[in-house]
């Protein structure tokens, strides 16, 4: 069974909120009827909040990067002791168009990692440095990860960085075929690492993709790549292949060599994992979260799981004629799978996640077009909270929110 509830957003925020949030999924009741979602405006303008990723310091405060394409800037912004939501620049500006497209952080000893594709070079790049904690400009020296040699191929669009052992940067992202990243005629996905003493060379994930090329270049395309390291060292790479129009997923252990295997597949004219996210659960097992698109009639959103032996997949939320998009899936403390993704169709901010052996979805956010580019991330104390984007078309004004999903009643 599965139930669908509008909650509208409610009060505001305090950092409290972060520490009495904490209860388990596995305490809720057989009839949830709802779940406030407490947010705070973390930036707006008319371009603000495109790709956040958020992540939290040692310390349990949230930190978001995000693009600004009004400005070209890639910004980073944390919440302060006052409750109030600070920013900084940290790439671009200067006559930049978009530095920090398909940006992805991560933040480890209370440092971050933002790895972006930057469309002036047409490649990837990557910036580190302390977190800030005041609203001082920041100058982290800009490095070039993977550049092409040839100007229609575009390296490191739909980016994912995760921290590894000994301060290694773990990189996926997708190589493009094309003048444009939305007209593209090829996508490749690639692999990088980075240490203090400098990036490794790329590396192509699968061999069966690179190379191949459509005569008729393809449009609006979500190539994505999520990645995730297991504590054994094991590097787990999503993706989508645009040739198959089908999920893959690769892995390797240190030292070892890529090996590639089909998820989920349909064979029709779409296909199953333009949108997709990434996440391991205790065992080290990976756990998905993706679109399954029906000649670009309908789409599903779906789940796919690793036992060890082989994935699992099944539908989270499927109405027809509903289209979904971009989503981002954690696991609890409990190793259960929480996902936040776009209702298109409805403009609505929902989030799903799994009790008594099925999926209940919420609607957290109906107010104008909200949930665009939904990142989702636990706090210390385990509650789910999500930076996310919302569009009021009639005045072009964009605003970036951060949202704590209290399920406290529940």
């Amino acid at each position: 069974m599965k139930l669908l509830h509008r909650v509208y957003s409610v009060s505001i925020l305090s950092i409290a909120v972060l520490i009495s949030c904490g209860r388990s999924f596995q305490q809720k009741t057989t009839n949830p009827i709802g779940i406030p979602m407490q947010t705070r405006i973390i930036d707006s303008g008319s371009g603000v909040g495109i790709y956040p990723s958020l992540g939290y310091s040692s310390s349990g405060v949230p930190y978001v990067s995000y693009q600004d394409s009004s400005t070209g800037t890639l910004k980073l912004a944390w919440l302060d002791i006052t409750g109030l939501w600070d920013n900084v620049d940290v790439a671009g500006g200067n006559g930049y168009v978009n530095a920090g497209s398909f940006d992805s952080m991560d933040i480890a000893n209370d440092t971050y990692y933002i790895s972006y594709f930057d469309p002036q070079i047409h490649g990837l790049e990557m910036v580190n440095g302390p977190l800030p904690v005041v609203e001082a400009p920041l100058y982290p020296a800009v490095i070039t990860l993977d550049k092409p040699t040839n100007s229609t191929y575009s390296a490191g669009v739909y980016t994912s960085l995760k921290m590894g052992p000994g301060g290694t940067a773990y990189i996926g992202y997708m190589d493009i075929l094309g003048s444009d990243p939305a007209k593209i005629y090829g996508a490749y996905p690639r692999f990088i690492t980075w240490t203090p003493s400098g990036p490794s060379a790329p590396e192509v994930v699968d061999p069966g993709m690179e190379g191949k090329a459509f005569s008729v270049p393809l449009r609006s395309v979500a190539c994505s790549t999520s990645l995730a390291v297991a504590k054994d060292g094991t590097v787990w790479l999503a993706y989508y292949d645009v040739f198959d129009r089908e999920l893959k997923i690769a892995s390797k252990k240190v030292g070892g060599t890529w090996t590639s295997q089909v998820v989920d597949t349909f064979g029709g004219i779409e296909g199953d994992g333009e949108y997709l996210s990434l996440a391991l659960d205790s065992k080290g097992f990976p756990h998905l979260s993706y679109i399954d698109d029906t000649y670009g009639v309908t789409r599903a959103l779906k789940y796919a799981w690793y036992d060890g032996t082989t994935f699992h997949t099944e539908d989270v939320d499927r109405e027809f004629g509903v289209m979904y998009g971009p989503n981002s899936l954690v696991m609890n403390p409990s190793s259960e799978p929480v996902i936040a993704y776009f209702d298109e169709t409805f403009n609505d901010l929902k989030i799903a996640f799994q009790y008594n052996g099925g999926w209940y979805t919420y609607v957290l956010d109906t107010a104008l077009l909200s949930g665009e580019y939904p990142s989702l991330a636990l706090a210390p104390t385990g509650v789910p909270t999500v930076a996310y984007r919302q569009y009021a078309p009639g005045f072009q004004r964009v605003t970036l929110k951060f949202g704590i999903i209290d399920y406290n009643n529940l």
